[in-house]
């Protein structure tokens, strides 16, 4: 059957099921077909599939009308220009993460020691190590599913990183790292009932949910971070909406000031930039 042909069928069948379904059904045949959607877009009237292809197809559509995210049937999301490997042990890495990178590459010199918090599949820890090339960056979780797959990600990208299971800062010493990057649990429980069924029927909850107005783990994580970090070490750290007011008030009588602000595609806080202070 030629491509073209199944590009259309796929975009009427997924037409109810996704905002983009022409996108995903040459997203899905190019994978399928290994070459880049450009080429497939030159070639698609002339490329043939075979037998055991096009099943593989309308499996992936089958998945996709269950509501299965592109990045869960396809193993893979691009972050910061890499493909990385992905599946449901691990949150789906956002394109809002890459303004942290943004701004730390702007604006960090190179770290020593770097920890990514609650790392998932690794992307921050890994991405900054690929630039920064430092001495050892930790990438940990509480999950050892998502262990797996940041590990799967560390060797894909041969990066110097270490993997260590644990609930937030918990096995770490004091005065051990110069940076911590971390997007960390944050949405509120109540946020369940707007959320698409991509994400709440398939994204690990452990990752998504925290209580107290999402920011349980967020303050638990300042809190100790303040013994964690080195003197003048800092924090990149991802939070939800209307929730940096309730943050910059716990911050008021901890060892930590608010670098920087970094806002989101619709301008919302997103990233917080903090900075060790020795008062």
């Amino acid at each position: 059957m030629i491509a073209s042909l199944l590009i259309n069928e796929g975009s009427k069948l997924l037409k109810e099921h996704s905002e983009n379904p022409h996108q995903e059904s040459c997203d899905f045949l190019s994978h399928i077909l290994k070459i880049s959607r450009d080429q497939l877009r030159l070639c698609s009237n002339k490329i043939n599939l075979n037998e055991s292809q096009i099943k593989l197809f309308f499996s992936y559509l089958s998945r996709r009308s269950l509501h299965e995210p592109l990045a869960y049937i396809l193993n893979q999301e691009f972050f910061w220009e890499q493909k990385f490997y992905v599946d449901k042990r691990v949150l789906i890495p956002r394109p809002e993460s890459e303004f942290l990178i943004e701004h730390l590459f702007k604006n960090i010199s190179k770290p020593q020691k770097v920890l990514d918090l609650c790392c998932g599949s690794g992307v921050l820890g890994i991405t900054s190590s690929m630039y920064f090339k430092n001495k050892l960056t930790i990438l940990s979780d509480i999950s050892y599913k998502a262990l797996e797959v940041s590990q799967i990600n560390s060797k894909k990208f041969k990066t110097h990183t270490s993997l260590i299971q644990t609930n937030l800062l918990n096995a770490f010493k004091n005065n051990s790292f110069d940076l911590i990057l971390c997007n960390p649990p944050y949405v509120t429980k109540e946020h369940k009932k707007i959320m698409t069924k991509d994400v709440l029927n398939y994204e690990p909850h452990l990752a998504l949910f925290s209580e107290n107005k999402g920011l349980t783990h967020i303050f638990k994580i300042i809190q100790s971070a303040t013994i964690i970090l080195k003197e003048s070490g800092k924090i990149y750290i991802e939070i939800g909406i209307h929730q940096l007011k309730d943050i910059q008030k716990f911050i008021l009588n901890k060892r930590f000031k608010l670098i920087n602000i970094i806002n989101d595609f619709q301008n919302i806080p997103r990233i917080l930039l903090l900075e060790k202070t020795n008062e």
